[in-house]
């Protein structure tokens, strides 16, 4: 990198827009594509967001539009801010309406288009959601709610909620804290079973965190909860989370529990629920 920007001074002078404004070291990609199952084509998003168009990888051209917001008759979406395929392609998972929370962390409210009859429905009529994930088998979606796991059956059109313990500034089921989502950046925080059966999420405990006040550049002072204040918090704070597991099928009952007990090993706790 020395010998590399030695060379150019001698050519151009380097100025702080050349790093920062201009990008004149900036390395070019290829982002915004899904890739498809057939390994042949991709598609991207376009007219803002109005719009899914399948191209193919050996000619780069558009070979079909998958979907098309300003054809489909009485469409409660008017912008697809992001989308996700189901393990066959044969529907979309609609993401619209993104309210951000934190850095990775957002509320919206998505939909479920169907490629066989055309339509789009709300995927809950409950609320806005986050983290909505197709199962690996696409026959369902898991989604979080007011610090609650819900699960939609899309055969059935129905919802059951998986956690009823969900409360703000207390407990999270199936999404980090604040802390979590900054510092080991990620956002979701549950994982379907590979056949569907099951789901593993992690629960969050923030009743004993001390909350404190912080300045955003808005000038605006919020509520936050930090949980890193000292050591004894950290580690109180680790304690605090559990590794649960709801399992789904004919061998379970009604809110998930799996009615044969099932062995774990010593570091994991089988959540009882509420």
């Amino acid at each position: 990198m020395f010998i590399f920007c030695s060379q150019l001074s001698a050519q151009k002078q380097l100025t702080l827009e050349d790093f920062f404004v201009d990008g004149t070291f900036r390395t070019k990609g290829v982002y915004g594509l899904r890739s498809m199952n057939d390994g042949e084509h991709y598609t991207v998003l376009e007219n803002n967001g109005t719009r899914i168009v399948k191209y193919s990888y050996k000619t780069g051209l558009p070979v079909a539009t998958l979907l098309d917001l300003k054809t489909l008759e009485d469409s409660p979406v008017s912008r697809i801010d992001d989308y996700t395929f189901n393990a066959d392609e044969s529907r979309i998972l609609i993401c619209t309406n993104k309210k951000p929370i934190y850095r990775r962390s957002f509320t919206a409210d998505y939909y479920l288009f169907d490629f066989k009859n055309k339509e789009i429905k709300p995927l809950s009529e409950g609320g806005s959601q986050r983290l909505a994930t197709f199962s690996p088998t696409g026959l369902q979606v898991a989604f979080v709610r007011d610090n609650n796991l819900f699960i939609h059956d899309i055969r059935f059109g129905s919802e059951r909620q998986i956690t009823r313990d969900g409360q703000y500034n207390h407990i999270i089921n199936g999404a980090p804290d604040w802390v979590y989502e900054e510092e080991f950046a990620f956002n979701r925080a549950f994982e379907w079973a590979p056949d569907g059966s099951a789901i593993a999420y992690i629960k969050f405990d923030e009743s004993d965190v001390r909350r404190t006040k912080s300045c955003f550049k808005t000038k605006r002072t919020v509520s936050l909860e930090l949980c890193l204040q000292i050591s004894e918090s950290r580690r109180e704070k680790f304690q605090s989370i559990r590794l649960c597991l709801r399992c789904f099928g004919p061998d379970n009952d009604q809110d998930g529990h799996r009615r044969r007990r099932r062995h774990l090993s010593s570091a994991d706790t089988l959540d009882p629920g509420p």
